[in-house]
């Protein structure tokens, strides 16, 4: 772009700002280092925008794994040094804790088997207290809120209908409202609240 002759036909190009620029490009190694270095960075959230953006599935049950990814995957990017990775996983989750994170993507993701039934699966009692605000805020029924916390257990200990092998293999397969629509059968309370 800036050795191109709209380039250097423009006033721009003969501006002291449009110079400055120009040098920064055209010679200075360091920028396109750093330039380098943003896009090694990001594209791990460019991952989790094209998942919401997405219509292959629903993304709620899928948002909260991709972020903890998606942080993870800058800090492995960055070698694990935190003084390159901390500015923007500092960044993210700042944004994450005011505007995104909430019980319901919490909740979704303990309602998705492909995650929660995952052995890299960590700090499920944060998904669990996301799920049971979700109850308590969405089904205002006591009495089937009861149920859906007594139904709960089947799905967490992996029994029953949940125990089965076409049921784990398919976890992370199809979307999580086709398999509790599928598997949830026996759970009717808790298949009912989680599609």
């Amino acid at each position: 772009m800036f050795t191109c002759d709209k380039w250097i036909a423009s006033s721009h190009s003969k501006s002291s700002i449009g110079k400055e620029i120009t040098e920064i490009v055209l010679e200075d190694k360091e920028f396109w280092a750093q330039c380098q270095f943003i896009v090694k960075v990001s594209e791990p959230l460019v991952h989790v925008l094209r998942l919401i953006d997405g219509d292959e599935k629903p993304a709620m049950g899928y948002l909260y794994d991709a972020m903890e990814r998606a942080k993870e995957n800058i800090k492995a990017r960055c070698n694990n040094k935190v003084s390159l990775f901390n500015p923007f996983t500092r960044i993210i989750d700042s944004r994450w804790d005011r505007q995104l994170h909430s019980p319901l993507h919490t909740g979704g993701c303990f309602l998705n088997p492909g995650i929660y039934y995952s052995p890299n699966f960590k700090n499920k009692n944060d998904f669990i207290r996301g799920f049971n605000s979700c109850v308590m805020k969405m089904e205002l029924d006591p009495d089937n809120q009861d149920k859906i916390i007594a139904e709960l257990d089947l799905y967490k200990n992996v029994v029953d209908e949940f125990g089965h092998s076409l049921a784990i293999r398919q976890g992370d397969k199809i979307n999580p409202v086709a398999w509790w629509t599928q598997f949830g059968c026996e759970v009717p309370t808790l298949q009912r609240f989680a599609v």
